[in-house]
């Protein structure tokens, strides 16, 4: 981050920076920013590809919930949604 602070030019720093944020959403951002430096640049290309693709195929799961918190009684699918916790 220091490098990219001193220098947000540095396609090299954000290509590095990439490998190490934990989210894919920093992961892209990064490399984006890589190739708006570097267009051509493969590893960026191929990280980018592999970030969407990783992106494109999570599939959200809502954690099972089998009582409400509050009145002990068990939850439909709709009490879920309408409490938000769905």
């Amino acid at each position: 981050m220091r490098v990219i602070e001193q220098d947000e030019n540095n396609a090299s720093a954000w290509l590095w920076l990439s490998g190490v944020v934990a989210s894919l959403d920093d992961q892209q951002i990064c490399l984006e920013n890589v190739l708006a430096l570097d267009p051509h640049n493969e590893a960026a290309l191929q990280g980018l590809q592999q970030v969407r693709s990783q992106k494109a195929s999570r599939v959200y799961t809502p954690p099972l919930i089998s009582e409400s918190r509050s009145t002990g009684k068990p939850l439909t699918p709709a009490a879920v949604m309408c409490a938000g916790l769905g």
